[in-house]
């Protein structure tokens, strides 16, 4: 199993929730054993998933009040696939995140990736879940505040995947320069996103519709991102229409 990171390194609005959603999606269609947990306070993936579902959440294991495995759900979009989600919505009590990673690696038998959805604001504590994870996925947009916040957030080592996202319309040539400029210095190839008008309105009661319309280029791209985070035998080619 592997354990993946999703972070915009303090910086909202660059579509990272929606990726790592859109990306659980068609890894459980495609029949990878995937597991997707939000760890933000507002529910980000929690709301666009699922809308406003029923405890327990994160922080209720966090809290000790429930376990690992009872907070895990199996949810459906109807029509399309079924897929496991740990929801939640409110304040995370600051655990020793250490142990929270090697009870989740404890779930191995059962997934291959496990995504992790962090909050765009957070303090430094937040950086224990990049820290116990296989893999971090740094999402930025191509202007300079987002540019600057994906080269700032740890980890400063590691394996980390950088990704530039459009959730809204770029000239191509400040897309081709902001990855260029994010390619010199990681020394890392960047995997960009295009616009994609479609999944700028996903919401729990239109998702079916909107996976259908997804383009190509789209879910090309979410290929490649999947290719990079579990292995590439267990990777299925994968159709949203």
């Amino acid at each position: 199993m592997k354990i993946a990171t999703f972070t915009s390194g303090g910086k909202g609005g660059t579509g990272k929730t929606t990726l790592s959603s859109l990306l659980i999606l068609g890894m459980s269609k495609s029949g990878i054993r995937t597991l997707l947990i939000d760890a933000s306070s507002e529910g980000g993936a929690s709301r666009l998933l699922l809308g406003n579902p029923e405890p327990p959440y994160l922080r209720d294991v966090f809290d000790g009040k429930t376990r690992l495995g009872d907070a895990i759900g199996l949810f459906e979009i109807t029509n399309y696939c079924e897929f496991y989600m740990l929801p939640n919505i409110g304040v995370l009590p600051r655990v020793d995140l250490r142990e929270f990673f090697l009870e989740l690696r404890r779930f191995g038998k059962f997934f291959d990736l496990v995504i992790v959805d962090l909050p765009a604001f957070q303090d430094s504590w937040y950086h224990g879940f990049s820290l116990n994870s296989d893999i971090v996925v740094k999402v930025a947009e191509p202007n300079h505040s987002s540019f600057a916040a994906c080269l700032q957030s740890p980890p400063e080592n590691g394996n980390i995947v950088y990704v530039l996202n459009q959730p809204r319309i770029y000239p191509p040539s400040v897309t081709r320069k902001y990855r260029e400029n994010l390619e010199a210095k990681t020394g890392s190839e960047v995997l960009v996103f295009p616009y994609e008008p479609a999944v700028t309105i996903l919401n729990p009661s239109n998702a079916e519709k909107v996976l259908s319309k997804i383009s190509p280029k789209f879910q090309d791209s979410l290929l490649k991102l999947g290719f990079r985070l579990a292995k590439p035998k267990t990777v299925k080619i994968y159709e949203y229409g």
